[in-house]
């Protein structure tokens, strides 16, 4: 069925998402938790060729 809606590990995970961060509140500071994803700020990019 995975196959059929087009799920790959990190897909079946995120579905998941809302029971993963409460879990994590839930536990002691001690302990290892994920870091929320960092993004960065988007930067033009110049071509590397130049123009003309």
């Amino acid at each position: 069925w995975t196959l059929m809606e087009g799920l790959d590990d990190i897909a079946l995970t995120l579905r998941h998402e809302d029971e993963i961060a409460a879990y994590e509140a839930g536990r002691p500071g001690f302990k290892p938790a994920t870091l929320p994803a960092r993004t960065l700020p988007k930067e033009e990019v110049a071509s590397a060729r130049g123009s003309g």
